[in-house]
């Protein structure tokens, strides 16, 4: 004989199955019934801008954890205009074979009761604008 110690299986009579089985869907219809719950309070909860309440305490956390790391004073580095390179690669030419569609507009969501605001192409054209030099980081892999 060897000095291994043989493990003995544990063989399951048809009552310990039975009991089993039924444990293991009494658990899982719990947990079918608590998210059942769960989403109609969800879904029932009022809407705060245009989210469920509850969901948008979720969102004001992260805005505030996303502020720490993410700030204002993280800003790119910009370079001044002689720095920027002389000849840039093309990615590509997708989306500039036709003419732009200036017939759509963008709506921006605005809090409260207040109307969205619409814009045309037109009216962000004639927005300030403000050129900067940076550092351009690709992830596609090519250089």
């Amino acid at each position: 004989m060897t000095d291994h110690k043989k493990e003995e299986e544990e063989f399951l009579t048809p009552k310990q199955i039975r009991r089993k089985t039924i444990i293991s869907f009494v658990v899982f219809f719990a947990f079918i019934v608590v998210a059942f719950v769960s989403w109609q309070w969800l879904y029932h909860q009022p809407l705060e801008n245009g989210v469920q309440k509850s969901l948008r305490r979720g969102l004001e956390i992260n805005e505030k954890v996303n502020g720490v790391f993410f700030s204002k004073n993280h800003l790119v580095k910009e370079f001044p205009v002689e720095a920027a390179a002389k000849k840039v690669r093309v990615n590509g030419y997708e989306g500039l074979k036709t003419e732009l569609d200036t017939a759509w507009h963008l709506f921006i969501k605005r809090s409260g009761n207040a109307a969205p605001l619409k814009l045309s192409i037109e009216d962000i054209c004639l927005l300030p604008e403000k050129e900067i030099i940076f550092d351009f980081k690709c992830i596609e892999g090519w250089s």
